[in-house]
């Protein structure tokens, strides 16, 4: 016992002597936690309870910080390296220890602006600031890389004279350094991989440019007005240049297109009065409108003899006075309209054998027409022209393979004509207005009729569309699959026309204003088997198809506005693309049971249109087929009202607007019937086929009546805006095999629920779930790793919710004003928050795995200051949170008036925090969570939701 009082009494002393020694020492902690925000260059520092002020030391040079502050500007500091400590000071002007240094380095400072992108990870020179007239731009600023030159960075800057790119620049942006009017010289740095638009647009002193490997394009208008460029290096990875990319570039003389490039853009190097020779890649496919347009100088045009072009289009050469010959490659297929128009020196002209089309006037003002000495002008196996339009006879030569587009128009004379088996193609307006033109055997090789090809050949009888047996009246062989628009049209004579099988689709108006057309029964006008046309003046209201019938031509009832109903015959298989296009009167249409496609447009805006059934088999709903129509469905089954839209599991693919702005909705009046009342509604319900995989951009945007949606199995991607405003929507189920959600999908379906995402989604679009305030509750598949610009902004319904782990990005603005939205969990892997993205959330904590914000964060990250929990250990799939240790930096921006609200696990109510994990005993509730003590370990304590919980803690 003796022994045991003198261990106490030297206890004591002991404990008395600790005092007194923590007595003697500095009261005041050092500051902590300093940091330097690499950004706005403002160091930061942890307060010290106590202090009154705080001293920073640079590198043995003292400052005093304004009271109540606790942070300090860096950005005065010249170029080079710097310590940087902090004390405290308290009120009876005790100090503290001065904090471990931080070391910093202040950057050699350009003069130029810049901005933070790519999540705060990088920098964008933003504008010219107060920089020189030669630029260097650098490879890092404050700590990150300088990736891009901003869009318009430098544009009408009229001091810049050089830049050069710094190694880490990989993107000069759209009209970067646009009318920099004295700019002479500028280094583009290897790394770069995309030149915008117009970047270089108007830098008329610019003389030189190489462009680095990596450059894949050359975009619109890059180089336009660069009047002063002599040399231009394109690098061996450019695949394509872009429209104007080089237009009215007046010094260049010589241009060599490297094989790698594949199209090259209208107008690219139009106007370039200087250019004298061009040679063309072997990869080059096509000539955009008028790419050469009007280059005066051009003697000499070069093309690959094995490359692959494939099209010259309109204008593509017109008005290149000096050329004189052109050897086109065997690959060419098209031959634009007027691609060649006024070159007047043009004599020789070779081509190949893979001719497909040549267009109208191709070859009109050039010396190989003018000089031509046979009145019927050939290019190799086309017949391309008719230089005497008083012939009575043209034969046309065994072998041709194709009329040129307009050749034999206004061949007044001839009376009729036997095209030999081996023509295959007859252009555009071929026998446009041959007014004395009787009869036509086009033979057995056409597979094509051209726009217009007979058009206005007013005593035009007898059209016979393959080879015929004139003696057992009968057509032999055809290989017709395609008559064009107006193919026929004016021809007045016409009262009869046998149809080949072979073809496939007979175009807008073919036989307007013939005799069929003119005599057609009821209104109702057919060619041979095929419904082509109606006269909207004669059609009646109830149109029945008659048997037999195999096709309906493109807008055979173009705005028919008095047809209200049309019975379609089982044998037609093809409706043509606008069959119905605005038929405002049409109320319904019974397709036929072998239909595979509705074409697009195919019920375009018929307003009326209340029911229509889709067969099995179908496969495809074509782009807006169902425009703005009402689709009533009024089916009454004991007293309920049915009223629900299924596609057939054949079908696979609903185009863009398939059913843009269909649905209707209005109250009946008091005391309707059943009937009446039906008819009030428009579809309430789709069940999506398990064989849909896509649903197209504004495939049902703002489908009025919509309230449910059944996505099915097999559905992949739902377009952008795909569900717009649909402001009824209530519930969306299936879609498991969802892959994408296109921006704007949900935009504003402001009675939307509940949503679960399926575990394929990688991405949530931006704005996929704008504006849906009725949504309560979010479950995000396993798979999602981006969550979109104002991706659920203003979803005042959110309470809580659970990333998985999978997450890696928040976008700006994504849950700005979700104004019920109590905790989030946000895993270590998360690299990027954007800016706002939590902003107006009031009731918001964040429970973060992290220690602290990552690299990528935006510093505006959390711009409402809502409670946040560091270093909380989550559960394997970031589910939930398990536990945490409470310590110095565990909380942020946590007050009294700020408290920390209840963690979320889907499924359980949170019960508190225990201070051990296999004990239920609550020591803390949630909002107490910041009076537990430092180097405590504290652990959620859960318990299964019932149907009746709250979902909270007592």
């Amino acid at each position: 016992m003796k022994k045991f009082r003198i261990f106490m009494i030297l206890a004591l002393i002991v404990g008395c002597l600790a005092v007194a020694v923590g007595c003697g020492s500095n009261a005041l902690s050092s500051p902590g936690h300093l940091k330097i925000d690499q950004d706005t260059l403002v160091l930061t520092w942890q307060s010290v309870p106590g202090a009154v002020y705080y001293r920073v030391k640079i590198n043995e040079q003292e400052r005093i910080v304004e009271e109540g502050e606790r942070s300090y500007s860096l950005e005065g500091l010249t170029e080079g390296e710097y310590d940087v400590a902090v004390k405290a000071i308290g009120s009876d002007n005790e100090e503290s220890d001065w904090s471990s240094p931080i070391h910093f380095i202040r950057e050699h400072e350009t003069g130029l602006t810049f901005s933070l992108i790519n999540g705060g990870t990088e920098y964008a020179v933003s504008g010219f600031g107060n920089a020189g007239e030669n630029v260097v731009v650098p490879d890092e600023y404050r700590g990150r890389p300088v990736t891009k030159i901003g869009d318009k960075a430098f544009q009408n800057n009229w001091k810049l004279v050089s830049i050069a790119l710094g190694d880490n620049v990989t993107s000069i942006g759209t009209e970067a350094f646009n009318n920099c009017s004295y700019l002479e010289d500028i280094e583009i740095s290897s790394g770069v991989t995309e030149i915008g638009a117009r970047a270089f647009q108007g830098c008329s002193l610019l003389e030189s440019v190489v462009v680095p490997e990596t450059v894949t394009v050359i975009d619109d208008g890059t180089f336009q007005y660069c009047r002063g460029l002599k040399n231009f290096q394109f690098g061996e990875k450019v695949t394509s240049i872009g429209n104007d990319a080089f237009d009215s570039c007046e010094s260049l003389e010589t241009i060599e297109i490297p094989d790698s490039v594949q199209i090259i853009g209208d107008n690219a190097f139009s106007r370039c009065g200087g250019l004298k020779k061009v040679v063309l890649g072997s990869g080059v496919l096509m000539l955009g409108t008028e790419a050469f347009r009007q280059d005066e100088m051009l003697e000499e045009v070069v093309f690959d003899g094995d490359g692959v072009l494939q099209l010259i289009n309109s204008y593509a050469f017109a008005e290149c006075e000096k050329l004189t010959s052109v050897n086109l490659p065997e690959s060419v297929r098209i031959i634009g309209s007027y691609c060649f128009y006024n070159c007047a020196a043009l004599a020789e002209i070779e081509a190949g054998d893979g001719i497909e089309q040549i267009l109208q006037g191709a070859f009109t003002g050039t010396a190989y027409l003018e000089n031509a000495a046979d009145e019927v002008v050939y290019l190799n196996q086309w017949l391309i022209d008719v230089k005497d339009t008083e012939l009575v006879e043209i034969p046309v030569r065994e072998g041709t393979v194709g009329i040129g587009s307009t050749a034999f128009r206004g061949c007044k004379k001839l009376t009729q004509l036997i095209l030999p088996d081996s023509v295959k193609i007859i252009g555009s307006g071929a026998f446009l207005e041959c007014e004395s033109l009787i009869s036509v055997v086009i033979g057995s090789g056409v597979e094509t009729l051209g726009t217009q090809a007979f058009y206005k050949c007013e005593k035009l009888f007898t059209v016979i569309l393959g080879s015929y047996d004139f003696e057992n009246q009968t057509l032999i062989e055809s290989c017709l699959k395609t008559i064009s628009p107006y193919a026929f049209m004016g021809c007045s004579s016409l009262s009869e026309i046998e149809i080949p099988e072979t073809v496939t689709q007979i175009g807008t108006y073919a036989f307007r204003d013939t005799k069929l057309y003119n005599s057609a029964v009821g209104g109702v006008v057919y060619a041979d088997n095929w419904l082509v046309d109606c006269n909207n003046d004669r059609v009646a209201p109830n149109v029945v198809v008659r048997e037999g019938t195999v096709a309906i031509a493109d807008y055979a009832f173009y705005q028919c506005e008095d047809l209200q109903t049309v019975t379609i015959s089982d044998s037609v298989e093809t409706i043509g693309e606008a069959a119905f296009y605005g038929c405002t009167g049409l109320v319904r249409a019974e397709l036929p049971s072998g239909l595979k496609r509705i074409e697009d447009y195919t019920f375009y805006n018929c307003f009326n249109l209340n029911a229509v059934s889709f067969p099995e088999g179908l496969a495809e709903i074509g782009r807006s087929a169902f425009y703005q129509c009402k689709l009533l469905r009024y089916e009454i089954e004991e007293g309920e009202l049915v009223s629900v839209l299924t596609f057939p599991d054949s079908l696979k693919t609903i185009g863009d607007y398939a059913f843009f702005s269909c649905g209707y909705l209005m109250e009946p009046e008091e005391g309707a019937s059943d009937e009446a009342q039906a008819q009030m509604y428009g579809f309430e319900e789709i069940r999506f086929g398990n064989g849909v995989t896509n649903i197209g951009y504004c495939a049902f945007y703002q489908f009025i009546s919509l309230k449910r949606v059944d996505l099915g199995a097999k559905l992949e991607t739902i377009g952008e805006k795909a569900f717009y405003r649909c402001d009824r929507l209530e519930e969306v189920t299936g879609g498991g095999s969802v892959r994408s959600i296109g921006q704007r999908a949900f935009y504003q379906c402001v009675s939307l629920n509940r949503m679960t995402i399926p575990d394929a989604v990688a991405e949530i679009a931006d704005y996929a779930f704008y504006g849906c305030k009725s949504l309560t509750e979010v479950s995000f598949g396993q798979s999602v790793e981006n969550i979109g610009r104002y991706a659920f902004y203003g979803c005042e319904g959110l309470t809580d919710i659970a990333f998985p782990a999978s997450l890696r990005t928040i976008g700006s603005y994504a849950f700005r004003y979700c104004k019920a939205l109590e905790s989030v969990l946000i895993g270590k892997d998360v690299r990027s928050v954007g800016m706002h993205a939590f902003y107006g959330c009031n009731q918001l904590t964040v429970y973060a795995e992290g220690y602290a914000q990552g690299a990528g964060w935006h510093p505006y990250w959390n711009s409402s200051y809502r409670p946040i929990v560091w270093g909380c250990t989550l559960s394997e799939n970031d589910g939930y949170v398990v536990s945490i240790e409470v310590g110095e930096a565990t909380f942020e921006n946590v007050s009294i008036g700020n408290v920390v609200a209840a963690p979320f696990r889907a499924g359980y109510d949170f019960v508190g925090w225990a201070l051990s994990s296999n004990n239920a005993e609550v020591a803390y509730v949630a909002s107490e969570l910041q009076n537990a003590p430092m180097e405590t370990q504290v652990y959620a304590v859960w318990k299964e939701a019932t149907e009746n919980s709250a979902g909270a803690e007592e």
